[in-house]
């Protein structure tokens, strides 16, 4: 029997709406990661095993603020060492850019 032999994952601890939420946002649709479900949104993300998925459409913002929250103490080593790095990532590329813009307007 295939249905057996399959890991079935419940989502205890999360309402219709939540889940619905996660899939909105995992398939192709317009639905943002904003200020009302990013915390919602990360802890699933963290639950069932698919970070960058919301990591990657989470704005580096955002990212801070969950840092800041309470709920951030809740999440798995793993998923806060995912975001400090999301986070040392952007901020090496931005002065990468910044550095690179001012240098080819001195050249100018």
């Amino acid at each position: 029997m295939k249905e057996s032999q399959e890991e079935v994952f419940g989502i205890d601890g999360f309402t219709e709406d939540q889940f619905q939420e996660m899939l909105d946002v995992i398939y192709p649709t317009s639905k943002p990661i904003d200020r009302w479900n990013v915390m919602c949104l990360i802890e699933m993300a963290d639950r069932f095993m698919m970070p960058s998925i919301v990591l990657d459409r989470t704005t580096p913002e955002r990212l801070r603020k969950v840092r800041a929250c309470d709920e951030f103490d809740k999440l798995s080593a793993d998923l806060k060492r995912d975001i400090e790095a999301r986070l040392i990532y952007i901020q090496i590329f931005r002065t990468r850019f910044e550095y690179s813009s001012r240098a080819a307007c001195e050249k100018k």
